[in-house]
């Protein structure tokens, strides 16, 4: 019997965890309420019990390491304007901390003794991040580092045992370079530039080594694959610590200085491992295979943590059939246990799809990655919808996603490519769709429909292209850029304009866009010609569109604009519109909404009668 649509969006997720001060207990944002909140439980399980209860959804929560009171950012409408505030571990006293209810406010890190937060803000000029403290006895606020540099600037740890404390930064200029900066917490704050290099090198989930002295950083800094490397925080060393043969992300250390933890990203899936750094010996964690889950926010460097009491690192974790819950890892013992439980939504595990990764040739002879998803036996051909990540530096990985598991126990084969320009593959892979380079990656989504075209148990006539965010635009290019291979498609939160994009998207963001799309004052030609916008009359497919009226990354003109053009030409067109929404969706009741209406309108133009 076909399970409902509103099961597989009704998958319940956990993520995001943060030890208490003991080790004792665990804190994370689930969906438990349909909303993302903040919940605590034991850490070796138990029942979870929630400690925010706002109607908008809590993005991050933080464990203060000196008593039972937590930090969590909370934005209003997916505005994005994110507050920080502070609640105790049962629940009780929360207050609102920051108060600029027009900039975006993120956590970085607290004080080892618990009394002060180190935070980054936009509040001074929307385009720019400075650093922050905020004394948490007296209340009184201090600009630390007024940063006139683009960029997202992120406060990630405080250097241990330092003495006067010592703030770790990471400023992220583009999708393919940042910088990391020490700030040294005195009277007249000092920065130092930590990452000084030539030409484009990424430093991701910096953490400082437990005496202090140096930082662990996963790094592409003169290769071309990102690997785990120490930095001296006196002479700017850099010393290789680990090259595996993927890349490395998620980097986590223990306070005891025993234990430095990473995930391997092997063709998106991860391999989780950990060094001992006293015998040199890197253990493997016995995980089934799948991927190590950081919470969904462009700003969070890591998803992985360890215990303040002894070799346990907790992290998320999902495959392809099991929901995002959170996971410990004891590295004494070698043993992996699984702490939340996320509901299925009573779907059978056997009703959930296992894909197969596999390669398809494009047009320059590489040969592009992706999972492929059957639906069922191959017993007749059928529809298929190729589905693309975001980002555009994203890369779609072998974890639960609830749209692609109702659409193949639909009926419907889902082939999710990994174009060009895709993360997990080296900087070489990354930079293949940059600026006059766009549209190559919109051509490897056509050599996607050709290679599915001569599958025999495709119906090359009934191919459906699906993406959100940059996704989104990919849709849209795909359809007007390639018309006669598509029957329908679906733009979420997407771009149809990179020019009235540019304009209006979020100070904060246009110079990180402009690294990776172009920008306005040199490459507004090419912005327009590669624009989806001007060649609307190609369109052939009929197209559903969702947007959040509070999208402050894609506004919504992007998606009116795509609508009114497809109406003037007579092209069958649906706009849904959320008013308490942002970049996607968020809410359980606004995806109740959308997508079964999504699944009606591919129902009724790929679907035999």
């Amino acid at each position: 019997m076909p399970i409902p649509v509103e099961r597989f969006f009704s998958i319940r997720v956990a993520y995001g965890p943060t030890f208490g001060p003991d080790g004792a207990r665990l804190a994370f944002v689930a969906t438990i309420s349909g909303v993302p909140q903040a919940y605590v439980l034991p850490a070796g399980g138990g029942w979870p019990d929630p400690i925010t209860f706002g109607a908008d959804r809590v993005v991050t929560v933080n464990w203060s390491p000196a008593g039972d009171v937590l930090a969590f950012a909370r934005d209003t409408g997916g505005n994005e304007c994110t507050q920080l505030y502070l609640v105790n571990a049962d629940g009780s006293g929360e207050r609102q901390i920051t108060g600029d209810l027009a900039a975006m406010h993120l956590f970085g890190a607290w004080s080892p003794d618990g009394q002060t937060i180190y935070f980054t803000a936009n509040r001074r000029d929307r385009r720019y991040y400075d650093a922050y403290a905020l004394d948490l006895t007296t209340g009184a606020e201090r600009l630390l580092w007024q940063n006139d540099q683009s960029g997202y600037l992120l406060a990630t740890q405080v250097a241990p045992g330092s003495h006067p404390p010592r703030l770790l930064l990471s400023l992220a200029r583009s999708s393919t370079d940042n910088d990391l900066y020490e700030l040294e917490v005195t009277a007249e704050p000092r920065t130092r530039h930590l990452t000084p290099h030539a030409g484009e090198a990424r430093y991701l989930s910096p953490v400082y080594a437990a005496d202090g002295r140096g930082v662990f950083v996963a790094t592409d800094q003169g290769r071309d694959l990102a690997a785990v490397a120490r930095i001296d925080a006196t002479t700017l060393e850099q010393a290789g610590v680990a090259e595996p043969p993927a890349e490395v992300e998620e980097l986590a250390a223990s306070a005891d200085g025993r234990w430095l933890a990473w995930a391997e990203n092997v063709e998106g899936r991860h391999a989780l491992r950990a060094l001992d750094l006293h015998t040199r010996k890197v253990h493997t964690a016995p995980l089934p295979r799948g991927v190590v889950v950081a919470p969904p926010a462009d700003l969070v460097l890591a998803g992985m943590t360890f215990s303040p009491a002894g070799p346990v690192a907790a992290f998320g974790f999902s495959t392809p059939t099991r929901t995002p819950d959170v996971w410990t890892w004891d590295l004494a013992a070698n043993t992996v246990r699984q702490v939340t439980h996320s509901s299925h939504a009573g779907i059978p595990a056997a009703a959930l799809t296992e894909p197969e990764l596999i390669r398809y040739p494009t047009f320059d002879g590489r040969r592009i990655p992706a999972w492929f998803y059957r639906a069922g036996a191959p017993d007749r051909r059928r529809p298929v919808v190729v589905f693309v990540h975001g980002g555009p530096e994203g890369q779609t990985q072998a974890l639960l996603i609830p749209v692609i598991q109702y659409l193949t126990h639909r009926g419907y084969h889902v082939l999710a490519p990994n174009v060009r320009g895709s993360s997990g593959y080296g900087k070489t892979y990354l930079n293949l769709d940059n600026v006059e380079k766009r549209l190559d990656a919109v051509a490897d989504l056509a050599h996607a429909a050709q290679w599915l075209r001569a599958q025999p148990e495709v119906d090359g006539h009934r191919l459906a292209v699906y993406g959100g965010s940059y996704g989104g635009f990919m849709v849209l290019a795909a359809i007007t850029r390639y018309p006669d291979l598509w029957a329908a498609a679906v733009d979420i939160v997407g771009i149809a304009n990179f020019v009235t994009f540019l304009e209006n998207t979020g100070a904060y963001r246009r110079a990180i866009r402009e690294a990776e799309y172009g920008s306005l004052a040199r490459d507004r030609d090419l912005l327009t010609e590669i624009s989806p916008i001007h060649r609307a009359d190609e369109i052939r497919a009929p197209l559903f569109v969702i947007h959040g009226r509070n999208d402050p990354r894609v506004p919504l003109a992007e998606a009116e604009q795509i609508v009114a053009a497809l109406r003037r030409w007579g092209v069958p067109v649906e706009l849904a519109v959320y008013d308490d929404e942002g970049h996607g969706l968020v809410k359980l009741k606004n995806k109740l909404d959308a997508f079964p209406r999504v699944a009606a309108f591919l129902d009724a133009h790929l679907m035999d009668d």
